[in-house]
């Protein structure tokens, strides 16, 4: 039986087909692949429908249905490979064999070529062909992708049409990268050979030079063909980002009378070329003009969109732009037309990646012509025939023609572009087709040379410059007159815009805007003449801006950085260049060779406090020490002076954020250097440093810092508290961790401001209009950073996190730690606690003790009480008797003295909660932000931290850069006067008012800020004052302001310190008397019983019949009865 099996298993293996051939059961495939870049192409300025947008070549034009039609061959067997050759030379019938495609698609990220690289490492050894990334991508992509392919030793075929220079950028050939577009370098070759047989020897080459690899081969390229054509004069001119040389080529041609020029320009330098062109057409005209734009489409519209504007125009382009061509060339893999396929697709096709894929294919079947298939089931990979895929590529490099494409014979040059036949030449046709000139066998037009010629118009007219239906740039045009708004002038052959006006790329004469000089007629948009102190992003666009610092923008013609005084750079010229430096005072940007830059006031101003702050931290604990010893209220006085510190320091922190948050108010210059300055109180380093000097640096090196320092510091602090409690008994870690918790709130108070105003400015951005419709947004704090770009918007992800710690996160904790611990920050107090309380007040205040107006209030009534014999029955109490007391006074702390409660005035609850509140260990890591408040206040903190934040960041964006900015400023000032006012929060008086008239400095800060906004926003006069930046009055107010600011500061300080009250040297001397709480405890306020002591005074209280009862109040509320008793 075995043997059997054996002979039936053989019997079927050799009835099977053998693979890949006509009856095989399984197809065969051959492995292509693509890595393309990812991009979204569509948008609202795109039709769906228009698959040059959709499919473009960063992310793949879409091979599908050309590996459908090849998939569909043979009855969907695919190619035929077939060693046809072979077979006629041998006489020996060779199998047939048919291959399917299979294509694998993979992306990468936009920009992210590490990953784009990592894939085509991984799967381009696996794929036969690569059809690779091309036209509109990034060359150095395109350039690695082909390096990858280079080492896998896979055919890679590129649509970009200058690969032979970008192949010879690295240094040689690539010998397995191709490329299925015509080299863009030969564009301009017919033209110039044509050119030449018409006469022409002088021209000019103006082309974009060097970032962009196309657009410098095809200027290069025209200037190697003129001279090959005997061209005795040629001029060339390369363009970047500096349209002087272009206004200089446009002089030179017409001074010299060029006979032709030959551009290869973007769209937006052409179109400035163009309307040059016209400005001067009637001074001359060349004869010919060659330009690369023509076959480019927007919105339908040849030329970019410029349509008719280019008519008479030459270009070169590839084969399958033109319909002419590809309708009559048949590809010699699926068999059809470029018709006969666009049919097939339902749509006119892209042709550059089927034109690489069947030139590959061909290649294939051209090897195997005279080659056996040594292994079907692997035709290009297999160990049997390993130099078979190398024969593939060496034809491919051979030069000699093996098939045909859409775009002609598949031929390529040794560097592996594509040049079966040359660039064809065209013109524009209508604003959507192209005619074609050259090769003739598919001309459908003639070529004119010259240019039609302009015929003069009678005075006061001028000839129709743009297009119309009946005349185009370089068409014979018509007369017609002068437009409104403009003049002809003498001889001239053209209108010009009169004064006051400049013509705009419509041709129309437009008003000029404030900062543009109109005093002679004839002004251009692009040649604006800009008053000094105003600023243009480009030539093409009419938005003029006014400069901030005007020394730092010069005016005139510049646009751009060319219009920036020397250190100045960026829109507006706002920002300073490398190793200089901003005047706070002036706003220009000085170089940091200057010897000032680390001895101004500021870095004076900050030594001198950090000299005190060091004196403080080595000395204290013995300057509190001193004070409690020496003193009557020495401590109570230190609490003041912090109090006032902490006023001082929000006020001027604050005032310091002012000009930042209201940007576009001049302010005085006395005025901002007094604000800089004050940038020390918001730890701002980089004003203290100059860090500009120190380390170029930029807005997010300042969010960097800004955020991470007051962390930093947090977490040191946290480290340096856990290693000194190591060292600590339990009982006494309370008071240190208690410190260091101090000193962190110290370092959040401190940095909320100016960390909440960088994280708020992270998401400023401010509008600039780049030309030709193209927006582009820069931080407003720095107008270096794009707004747009995937760095800042990671940086606003952050920016968001930190606002989460900072303006959000602190007055949350503060809150949140205030309501955990409100029993003990307010505590309940009892009456014999308040007037204990109140009692040292007044020894503090007053300097009279509540005994003394106790005994004082007393004696009037003691006869009284000792001519009346006072029954036992009649008084209880609780309280324990004393031999020795005062009858007196016995009588006033333990029954009558019910009626101090009507003594007690109606801070004393306060003051008992604030003198409980400090033995309390438990909240004294909080004592930083309730302990210069009330207790009823003890959120007040908390609104605190919160109008800074408003202040110093919110407000800038409330209706930015209008007078309701500054009026809600204003109105945030006032709600914290009036909040101060009715609840009077602070626990010291004198600090309620030094932080009243702190409020009151601010408020007349931004009221000035007003004055100055609408003084320049308002007809000279209207306020009746002049109050300009720099006028007498505007000083005297600035004057005012600072004056104000100091003296507030300097005198609040002052009285704190003259107000204290050193102890007399006699020991004993100055202590007053207490009233001690009972030995057990209890409030004698509360006693109720007898008082067997009042019989010592003698009588009875009410023994005439009167009324014996005595009313008294509520200390809490002093004119309401609290209780009544009977004597």
């Amino acid at each position: 039986m075995p043997r059997c099996g054996l002979f039936v298993a053989l019997w079927l293996l050799a009835g099977a087909a053998p693979p890949c051939t006509w009856d095989a059961t399984e197809p065969c495939y051959l492995q292509i692949g693509s890595v393309f870049e990812f991009r979204d192409r569509i948008g609202p300025g795109f039709d769906r429908d228009d698959r040059a947008m959709i499919e473009n070549d960063c992310d793949g034009r879409s091979l599908g249905p050309y590996i459908d039609a090849v998939n569909s061959l043979n009855e969907g067997r695919g190619i035929q490979v077939h060693s046809a050759g072979l077979e006629i030379a041998q006489s020996t019938p060779k199998p047939k064999y048919y291959y399917r495609l299979n294509y694998t698609r993979l992306t990468f990220d936009e920009d992210n070529w590490t990953q784009g690289e990592a894939l085509s490492f991984q799967h381009f050894p696996s794929w036969s062909f690569i059809p690779g990334i091309g036209n509109g991508c990034n060359d150095f992509h395109v350039v690695e992708q082909a390096k990858v392919a280079n080492a896998t030793k896979r055919i890679w075929m590129t649509p970009r049409g200058p690969w032979s220079q970008m192949s010879r950028s690295t240094g040689g050939p690539l010998p397995w990268a191709f490329s299925s577009h015509l080299d863009s370098w030969d564009y301009s070759r017919t033209a110039a050979q044509q050119f030449a047989l018409k006469g022409a020897k002088k021209a000019a080459v103006i082309y974009w030079c060097c970032t962009n690899t196309f657009f410098t081969g095809v200027g290069q390229g025209a200037l190697q063909h003129l001279a090959a054509n005997g061209f005795d004069v040629v001029k060339a001119y390369e363009v970047q980002d500096n349209m002087t040389v272009l206004e200089e080529a446009i002089d030179w041609v017409i001074a010299e009378r060029v006979d032709v020029v030959l551009t290869s320009l973007t769209t937006g330098v052409f179109q400035l070329f163009l309307e040059s062109l016209e400005a001067n057409r009637n001074q001359y005209v060349p004869d010919g003009i060659f330009a690369v734009n023509l076959p480019w489409k927007r919105e339908g519209e040849a030329c970019f969109g410029l349509g008719e504007t280019c008519s008479h125009i030459l270009t070169g382009a590839q084969p399958f732009v033109f319909p002419q061509i590809t309708h009559v060339i048949r590809d010699g893999v699926i068999g059809l037309n470029g018709s006969e396929y666009a049919e097939l697709l339902g749509t006119e096709p892209i042709y550059d990646p089927e034109v690489g894929l069947s030139a590959f294919l061909q290649a294939v079947q051209t090897v195997f012509q005279f080659r056996e298939v040594k292994d079907p089931a692997n035709l290009l990979h297999s160990p049997l025939d390993p130099d078979v895929y190398l024969a593939v590529r060496d034809l491919m490099l051979s030069g000699e023609s093996f098939g045909n494409t859409f775009a002609g014979p598949a031929a390529f040059n040794p560097w592996g572009q594509i040049n079966g036949m040359p660039p064809p030449t065209c013109t524009i046709k209508d604003n959507e087709t192209l005619s074609v000139l050259f090769p003739p066998e598919y001309a459908d037009a003639p070529f004119n040379y010259p240019l039609p010629a302009a015929r003069t118009c009678e005075e006061d007219w001028y000839k129709v410059w743009r297009p119309t239906n009946e005349s185009c740039l370089l068409c014979h045009a018509d007369c017609r007159p002068c437009p409104a708004n403009s003049q002809r002038d003498g001889d001239a052959f053209a209108c010009s815009c009169r004064r006051g006006f400049y013509e705009g790329l419509d041709s129309e004469c437009l008003e000029c805007p404030t900062g543009v000089i109109c005093e002679a007629p004839g002004s251009e948009l692009v040649s604006l003449n800009l008053s000094r102190g105003y600023w243009r992003f480009v030539r093409d666009v009419a938005d003029v801006y006014a400069c901030s610092t005007a020394d730092a923008c010069l005016g005139g013609t510049a646009v751009g950085d060319e219009g920036c005084q020397e250190g100045h750079e960026g829109p507006r010229c706002e920002e300073c260049s490398d190793m200089f430096f901003r005047e706070p005072d002036t706003g220009r940007c000085r170089a940091c060779s200057s010897t000032v830059i680390f001895l101004g006031p500021v870095q004076w101003l900050a030594v001198m406090l950090a000299a005190l702050l060091c004196i403080f931290i080595c000395f204290g604990r013995r300057i509190r020490h001193f004070l409690e010893n020496a003193t009557h209220n020495g401590k109570s006085k230190l609490k003041e002076l912090k109090t006032k510190i902490k006023i001082a320091v929000s006020l001027l922190q604050v005032m310091n954020m002012v000009p930042g948050v209201l940007p576009f108010i001049e302010w005085p210059s006395l005025f901002l250097s007094f604000l800089n300055v004050m940038g020390v109180f918001n730890l701002s380093i980089f004003q203290v440093l100059q860090a500009d000097c120190i380390h170029p640096n930029s807005f997010y090196d300042r969010l960097l810092v800004n955020t991470l320092l007051p962390m930093s510091v947090w977490a040191v602090l946290a480290m340096s508290c856990g290693i000194h409690t190591l060292r600590q008994k339990a009982e006494d870690r309370g008071e240190t961790v208690s410190g260091y918790i101090g000193a962190a709130l110290l370092v959040a108070y401190l940095s909320l401001p100016v960390t909440s105003n960088t994280i708020f400015d992270t998401f400023k951005c401010e509008a600039f209009d780049a030309g030709s419709g193209n927006p582009r947004n820069f931080l407003a704090s720095d107008l270096r950073l794009d707004c747009d770009t995937d760095t800042h918007r990671n940086f606003q992800i952050y920016a968001g996190v930190m606002a989460v710690v900072f303006p959000i996160g602190i007055p949350i904790w503060m809150a949140a730690s205030l309501y955990r611990h409100r029993g003990a920050i307010a505590p309940p107090v009892n009456f014999y606690e308040m007037s204990r309380a109140q009692t040292e007040w007044e020894q503090l205040s007053a300097g009279m003790s509540m005994r003394a107006k106790l005994q004082k209030t007393l004696s009037k009534t003691k006869g009284s009480l000792l001519g009346h014999q006072l029954s036992g029955n009649q008084l209880e109490t609780n309280a324990p008797a004393s031999e020795n007391s005062d009858p007196v006074l016995k009588l006033v702390s333990l029954e009558t003295g019910r009626q101090y409660r009507g003594f007690l005035n109606k801070d004393s609850k306060e003051w008992a909660g604030m003198k409980k509140r400090e033995d309390d260990s438990s909240i004294q890591h909080l004592i930083f932000i309730y302990d210069d408040y009330k207790p009823s206040c003890l959120y007040f903190e908390v609104f605190e931290s919160m109008r800074k934040v408003f202040l110093s960041a919110v407000l800038a964006f409330c209706i930015p850069g209008s007078w309701m900015q500054i009026v809600i400023g204003i109105l945030a000032c006032q709600l914290t006067l009036k909040i101060l006012r009715d609840y009077q929060p602070y626990a010291n008086a004198s600090a309620g008012a030094a932080a009243e008239t702190a409020q009151r400095m601010l408020f007349l800060s931004l009221v000035f800020g007003l004055l100055l906004f609408t003084a320049k926003h308002t007809e000279e006069g209207s306020l009746g004052l002049d109050f300009g930046p720099s006028s007498p009055l505007s000083y005297l107010m600035s004057v005012t302001i600072i004056v104000g600011t100091v003296l507030g500061i300097v005198f609040g300080l002052g009285k704190a310190f003259t107000e204290v009250e050193f102890r007399s040297d006699t020991p004993g001397s100055d202590k007053e008397d207490e009233m001690d709480l009972p030995e057990d405890g209890k409030d004698p306020w509360a006693a109720e019983g007898k008082d067997e002591d009042l019989e010592a005074i003698g009588g009875k209280w009410g023994a005439d019949g009167g009324d014996s009862t005595l009313s008294t109040c509520r200390a809490d509320h002093p004119n309401e009865p609290m209780d009544e008793f009977t004597i």
